[in-house]
C-alpha cells in the first residue's frame, strides 16, 4: 500500500505502557485480508511506569484484528485539492 494517508483509527491502548515496533503479520490473515494479526513490545520503556505488569513486561504481545467491525470504519475519503 501506499500512502499518502489521510485518516487513522486508534485501536490500541496501554496505559502507562509503552506498545512499539508493531509489525502486521500476512501470514496469519484470514479471510482475505480482512481478519489481520499484528504484535508489537509491550514494556513500561519510555512510559514513566515503575510498575511493570508481572511477566508481560518486555514482552511481544500479538492481536487479531477483525477489520469489518463497525466501529473502525473510516470517513469516506475527500478528494484531494493538492495540485501535485
Amino acid at each position: 500500500m501506499i500512502g499518502p494517508w489521510t485518516n487513522a483509527r486508534k485501536i490500541v491502548t496501554h496505559r502507562k505502557y509503552s506498545f512499539y515496533n508493531p509489525k502486521q503479520h500476512p501470514f496469519f490473515d484470514k479471510h482475505g485480508g480482512r481478519v489481520i494479526f499484528f504484535e508489537g513490545t509491550y514494556a513500561t520503556t519510555f512510559s514513566g511506569n515503575d510498575q511493570p505488569t508481572p511477566r508481560y513486561n518486555y514482552n511481544q504481545i500479538m492481536y487479531k484484528l477483525d477489520l469489518s467491525h463497525p466501529e473502525l470504519r473510516l470517513p469516506d475519503r475527500q478528494p484531494s485539492t493538492d495540485n501535485q
